[in-house]
């Protein structure tokens, strides 16, 4: 009799979650769709460039050497796909692997929650990890498909193990090898399975121990030849610290409560995430004290503390844990582990409404900073694209070696995230995929702050500089300035500037912006000087401020 009413019980429950699945699917497609919207702006960014300028060919080496740290293969083996396909005009391919990936953990999280809470339960922390502002580092940039694909195959491994069976050993022995080949995360993933298997091994012995020790041997195989690591030991007495402020940004993101720090999207403020980390810790000790933690439990904790452990051990300034990008791939495991310890709890209807309340409060606080994160990269993308723009018109006379973002350029007008791109590389990635730079007159829609940024880029490309003047000169005549300046413009050519002896005025010059601002050249000593214009891909003209209050002659230059 029990026999048979089992599969009617399981006919029952998968009837009962279909609602929810329902709601979760509909869910996921708005947040995908919000989340390729607000990152329609982008270009590329820092470790993108390096993909697209610097991975190139197809030999193991481009596949297996670690970026950074990090053992890449899947996310090099995807970008090289998409830029293949698709070229590089446009991130959105990128990005939406990126969402897909979202939307992925977010259901192996319903998934995980579902199992132990049933489907309208497991909902609400679904949502909120779909609409999570302050992880907009891994959810809008596609780059972080490393990391998402990691927590994916991560959780699904972890899922798969539940199962205690050869074909969900053999599933998860998979995944996790998947995950060890998208990122650094998977080790993290790797030792939460380890926990896992022997906190199991205590009442099957250690038969399963295989499904963690081959992804394991694989990668002590790879980082043998390939590894690097940037750990020191020196730092372990920071990983208490860290991981609690770590536990901070979690609880701070997930209730909704925290905002960008010091202004900055890059990281979340850590309170009020303190306070709630503090009562989340004790009711953890209340629970341990009362009646033991599940299993279970462990593996989550041991996944998210070999995160915050590893971080702290290769801690660098930028790798605070409030960093936005450490926030999104510890959640889902903070989650478990809050869960695991509600398994036996059946919230009333009450209980799931002010759920919901709670969690629809949290999703729309949390908007706000998954917009500040994409006006952050809304702006650096519209620099990024007009400042390679004005690198392309001087493609015939630019120095293969030169950086857009030279140490010389950015203290005037700052960093885009072009650190990668040197010209040589840029236009030969360019010829292979297409350009995701804007055309001239894409430049001149563009702000006046980011049109005079292109100028400065443009004249450092064609170093544009102040020479004595060769002779002969020609259709000289004598200038009164006006306004403490005297305008010309001119298209290709040389301007030679001769100066009263009293006068050391400077030549500034613009092309794309309405303001002289950036590109000052000067002071022109006493005696005659020229600037050549010279010929490039624009037929766009110079304007030129000679800056001065007495007169000055000019000449054209041969």
């Amino acid at each position: 009799m029990i026999l048979t009413r089992l599969p009617r019980l399981r006919n029952h429950a998968e009837r009962a979650l279909q609602p929810a699945v329902a709601a979760l699917v509909l869910l996921a497609l708005v947040a995908i769709a919000l989340l390729l919207f607000e990152g329609r702006s982008f270009t590329f960014q820092n470790d993108e460039w390096d993909w697209l300028l610097h991975r190139r060919g197809h030999s193991l080496g481009v596949f297996l050497k670690p970026h950074g740290e990090h053992l890449s293969t899947l996310p090099i083996l995807a970008y090289k796909l998409l830029f293949q396909l698709f070229g590089a005009r446009s991130t959105f391919p990128f990005r939406l692997l990126d969402a897909l990936l979202v939307g992925v953990c977010a259901a192996l999280l319903f998934v995980f929650v579902a199992r132990r809470l049933g489907g309208w339960v497991a909902l609400a922390p679904a949502a909120v990890l779909l609409f999570l502002g302050p992880g907009w580092n891994d959810t809008l940039w596609g780059f972080q498909i490393g990391y998402m694909a990691s927590l994916a195959t991560g959780l699904g491994a972890l899922l798969a193990l539940e199962r205690t069976d050869k074909p969900g050993d053999i599933t998860a022995c998979v995944l996790l090898t998947i995950a060890l080949a998208s990122s650094s995360v998977g080790l993290t993933v790797l030792v939460g399975a380890f926990v896992g298997v022997a906190l199991a091994a205590r009442a099957s012995g250690w038969r399963r121990v295989w499904v963690v020790v081959v992804p394991a041997v694989l990668y002590g195989l790879w980082y043998s030849r390939y590894g690097v690591s940037s750990v020191q030991l020196s730092h372990a007495h920071m990983i208490p610290l860290y991981a609690f402020q770590g536990l901070s940004a979690v609880a701070g993101s997930v209730t909704g409560l925290t905002e960008p720090a010091a202004g900055s999207p890059y990281d979340a403020m850590l309170e009020p995430g303190m306070t709630i980390a503090v009562l989340l810790l004790a009711a953890f000790a209340a629970r341990l004290l009362r009646d033991g933690l599940p299993a279970r439990f462990w593996t989550a904790a041991a996944t998210a503390l070999a995160f915050w452990s590893a971080a702290a051990l290769s801690y660098i300034p930028g790798r605070e844990p409030n960093s936005s990008r450490y926030i999104f791939a510890v959640v889902p495991f903070v989650i478990i582990a809050v869960v695991e310890c509600c398994v036996g709890c059946r919230p009333g209807r009450r209980g799931i409404i002010l759920l919901y309340v709670g969690s629809l409060a949290a999703i729309a606080s949390n908007l706000g900073f998954l917009q500040a994160g994409a006006r952050l990269f809304d702006q650096t993308s519209q620099y990024a694209r007009a400042e390679l723009g004005a690198m392309e018109v001087a493609r015939n006379l630019v120095s293969p070696s030169f950086l857009p973002e030279d140490p010389s350029i950015t203290p005037i007008i700052g960093i885009h995230n072009m650190i990668p791109i040197d010209a040589r590389s840029y236009f030969s990635a360019v010829d292979a995929f297409g350009s995701p730079a804007d055309g001239v007159a894409a430049i001149l829609r563009q702000p006046d702050r980011v049109r005079q940024a292109s100028d400065l880029v443009l004249a450092r490309a064609e170093r544009l500089e102040l020479h004595p003047a060769r002779s002969p000169t020609r259709g000289c005549h004598s200038q009164q300035p006006v306004g403490g300046g005297i305008d010309l413009t001119s298209g290709p050519g040389v301007i030679v500037v001769r100066p009263s002896r009293a006068q050391a005025p400077h030549v500034a010059l613009r092309r794309f912006a309405d303001a002289y601002n950036f590109v000052v050249l000067g002071p022109v000593a006493p005696g005659t000087v020229s600037v050549d214009l010279p010929h490039d891909r624009s037929s766009l003209p110079w304007h030129i401020r000679v800056l001065t209050a007495a007169p000055v002659v000019l000449c054209a230059g041969s």
